[in-house]
């Protein structure tokens, strides 16, 4: 069985579609290797063969497009000849392809589709192309409840296969004391650390970080040990506006702008974190919260996004309307003061949530399942 994987980006950027992409890419590799049957290719548009670390490029062929679309099309053409199953990492990537694609009748064709490009599709075009898929594999229920309501496409057509962690996350505390942790990124042992992580942009501000900013004042009159870190790349517009919110609020103790940083600081900054909260609303998934809750760290988000799945309900951390200031510093409170319910925050509970819903064993086990699909 040859698969063909083909995705946009994931080494080069940082982000949840590009972890997802890594993930997929290292499951494909791991199945194969359990299944000599099983023949990987891959073709990037814009990742190039230095970008990709050597134990995945040892076991897959790779091409990259170097941005070029049009070479991009025709690698794919040339290796579609021999593949029986093309994985799309993007509907972006879809045209023309799929239209050519399509015609070629033993060849299954799949869509991962991530959250918002899927979500309220305007575009005829894309419509069209996403009704040529066999099959969608949607990254939470949430988004493949908005592709199944718009119509044309048959419910049994879209799949689930929800995102993961890497095997190689560290879940577990470091040997050094947290609160010499907590000193060394300049907090004291009382502080109570809000943790947010993910990219700040001046066009897309759906993470909800900016709302938690202007619910501090209240957050820090009824808690006032409470600071909130913010980390990730921000655009040099975002953070000048940021800076400045946290100015006229007079937050300038309180919120921490740590920007972009590396892996082994982002997990000393878990380790330290005593909730997680990011009240989004256009999340597919969510996996910065399946990253803190493995762990074992309280967890905010939306209830109007995929931060539904990724946080199981409720049953794994508080839902909240994201555009309720009122809900968002209750929650905060009710984790500060130890009122919400007692699963929230008990670590094992949280760790063993991941593990038995979000492990890459299980990951890669589905996918396979999946491909093995006639």
């Amino acid at each position: 069985m040859n698969i063909l994987f083909l995705y946009i980006n994931a080494f080069s950027v940082k982000g949840g579609i590009q972890r997802y992409n890594i993930n997929l890419m290292q499951a494909l590799l791991e199945n194969s290797k359990s299944d000599s049957d099983q023949k990987i290719s891959v073709i990037s548009l814009q990742d190039i063969s230095s970008d990709i670390p050597s134990d995945i490029q040892e076991g897959i062929r790779f091409q990259s497009a170097q941005n070029n679309r049009i070479r991009f099309i025709i690698q794919v053409l040339k290796a579609a000849v021999k593949a029986d199953i093309i994985i799309f990492g993007h509907l972006n990537l879809a045209f023309p392809l799929i239209g050519i694609l399509s015609f070629w009748k033993k060849k299954r064709l799949i869509l991962i589709a991530h959250g918002i490009e899927v979500w309220n599709i305007r575009s005829i075009l894309k419509s069209w192309c996403l009704k040529q898929f066999d099959q969608v594999l949607t990254v939470s229920n949430f988004t493949r409840g908005k592709i199944v309501s718009q119509g044309g496409i048959h419910k049994e057509v879209v799949g689930i296969l929800h995102n993961t962690l890497p095997n190689a996350i560290v879940t577990t505390t470091k040997i050094i004391e947290i609160p010499k942790l907590k000193e060394q990124y300049g907090f004291t042992t009382d502080d109570f650390i809000l943790l947010t992580v993910c990219r700040m942009s001046l066009g897309d501000r759906d993470k909800g970080y900016d709302k938690v900013i202007t619910c501090m004042s209240e957050i820090v009159s009824m808690c006032p040990h409470v600071k909130y870190l913010l980390v990730g790349k921000a655009d040099i517009a975002e953070q000048k506006y940021l800076q400045t919110l946290i100015n006229e609020k007079g937050l300038t103790q309180q919120v921490i702008f740590k920007g972009p940083v590396n892996d082994e600081q982002i997990n000393d900054l878990y380790q330290i974190a005593d909730c997680f909260i990011m009240p989004s609303k256009k999340e597919g998934f969510g996996i910065v919260f399946i990253e803190a809750l493995s762990r074992g760290i309280p967890c905010i988000g939306g209830n109007k996004d995929g931060t539904v799945d990724a946080l199981l309900n409720g049953e794994a951390g508080i839902l909240i309307d994201p555009d309720n200031r009122a809900e968002i510093i209750n929650a905060v409170r009710s984790v500060v003061f130890k009122t919400c319910p007692e699963q929230i925050l008990d670590k094992r509970y949280l760790i063993k949530s991941v593990q038995e819903n979000f492990s890459f064993t299980t990951y890669k086990t589905k996918l396979n399942k999946i491909l093995l699909e006639k």
